[in-house]
């Protein structure tokens, strides 16, 4: 499968976010509008390394993210207000 060829804005985000990373930020967000291309960014930066031949990989210097917290956290959640309106409409 032929990879996208990004557009100026998007390499240029990339850019950005990798050196907002190498610069020692651990939480970066990208605000584009839908369709920008977002996903084809961070398809980028994963499958290159970067956005261009040479580019640092910072991005590999983050902590792989744990997600089961926050599964079990939102689980817990839900389940505790679906049982409270299932208290509420008992009779």
């Amino acid at each position: 499968m032929k990879r996208p060829e990004l557009r100026p804005y998007q390499a240029e985000a990339g850019a950005k976010i990798n050196a907002t990373i190498a610069a020692g930020h651990r939480r970066v967000l990208l605000v584009s509008p839908t369709g920008s291309g977002k996903t084809v960014i961070a398809a980028a930066m994963i499958d290159q390394g970067g956005l261009e031949p040479g580019t640092p990989r910072a991005w590999q210097s983050l902590p792989p993210l744990d997600p089961e917290p926050h599964v079990r956290a939102w689980v817990s959640a839900r389940a505790r207000a679906f049982a409270k309106s299932q208290s509420r409409g008992a009779t």
